[in-house]
């Protein structure tokens, strides 16, 4: 304000504080469980409704966008491999509702390890036992809300490992990928 007024009285030229930039935040890096911790995450919550869906998030680094937006048409058991084509994201209204992904790389094929492929498998068949396929549009993993997720994944990654998780978008789970793990995409 004094600047602004300082320059309107023909006092400055020009205000100096007008080309200061805000300084960036100190961006913290991400740590990475050990195998070890990974392990005993996935021991932790073994049996859970939601082990499908950290086994597949810990194999793969979906962001839990795509995870939630995943359909069974867009799994492929035999081929051992998924495709990513829709995101769950928040509209204008905090609304979420099914999207494209992120950006025009993250729409691409996944191979999934056999391990995997079985724990899906056990999904479709518990799932869908005695019925008919599931419609191609049916969500793989249709019972689970964001907002579980967020409230519960912390309390269990802190009682089974320590670190606590990041809980928002491609990174929500990455801190339990092992550090050795080549890129996944």
């Amino acid at each position: 304000m004094a600047l602004r007024q300082a320059m309107r009285w023909d006092l400055l030229p020009k205000n100096p504080a007008q080309e200061v930039r805000k300084p960036k935040g100190v961006r913290r890096e991400m740590g990475c469980w050990t195998p070890e911790q990974t392990r005993a995450f996935l021991e932790a919550v073994k049996g859970h409704r939601l082990s499908p869906l950290f086994n597949l998030a810990i194999s793969t680094g979906m962001r839990l966008g795509e995870l939630l937006a995943l359909q069974w048409g867009d799994v492929h058991l035999a081929g051992a491999e998924l495709t990513i084509r829709h995101n769950l994201v928040m509209d204008e209204t905090g609304n979420y509702v099914i999207g494209s992904p992120k950006t025009e790389a993250s729409h691409h094929k996944l191979l999934l390890p056999a391990d995997v492929v079985q724990i899906l498998r056990d999904l479709w068949t518990q799932e869908h036992q005695g019925k008919a396929s599931p419609a191609a549009t049916r969500f793989v993993f249709a019972c689970v809300s964001w907002r579980h997720l967020e409230r519960c994944l912390p309390r269990w990654a802190t009682a089974s490992v320590g670190p606590r998780l990041w809980v928002r978008g491609h990174s929500w789970l990455w801190p339990a990928l092992p550090c050795s793990a080549p890129p996944l995409r």
